[in-house]
């Protein structure tokens, strides 16, 4: 069993909502709301995050799950991936790009304790955020042969490997 950690950009209007209720739904342990070059939303302050954390608490105790997923501050994506401990971790990106591998072949015998998904913004990342994620090793993954939302992707990412995690 490991823990799961999604980062993602965040989409806009309440499809941010939707998404930190049903990761916290899914028994995602901690999500972080990305920066990253192609964000369009932005969200500072203590109003939104808490807004999101009143939903972890309530979809968790919706779901039964034990424990309240932990919402971080907006982190710039380069932070996110400086802070790569690859000995507890398991890091991935999700990319449409040639050469990702599905997400469930990397799955079936991770040795790590947490997954860490990353979940790029609408326009998907660039050229210098595919780099910096290659020079950290992290492993490219393909969710499925269509271009997915970016709740959708985090959504679809996080049920997939609570599906090999519980």
């Amino acid at each position: 069993m490991f823990s799961i950690a999604v980062a993602s950009a965040v989409p806009k209007g309440d499809r941010a909502d939707w998404l930190v209720e049903k990761l916290s739904e899914l028994g995602v342990d901690r999500f972080i709301p990305l920066q990253t070059d192609r964000s369009v939303v932005l969200p500072t302050g203590k109003g939104k995050r808490d807004r999101w954390l009143r939903l972890a608490i309530e979809s968790a105790k919706q779901s039964r799950r034990t424990g309240v997923m932990q919402i971080d501050e907006l982190t710039p994506l380069d932070r996110v991936v400086q802070s790569i401990d690859q000995q507890s971790a398991g890091w991935f990106f999700s990319t449409e790009e040639e050469g990702a591998v599905p997400i469930r072949d990397v799955l079936q015998s991770i040795p790590a304790k947490e997954i860490v998904l990353l979940i790029g913004p609408e326009g998907g990342w660039t050229s210098q955020e595919i780099a910096a994620m290659s020079e950290r090793n992290l492993t490219p993954v393909r969710l499925t042969a269509t271009i997915l939302r970016v709740e959708t992707a985090a959504v679809a990412a996080a049920a997939i490997v609570a599906s090999f995690a519980r």
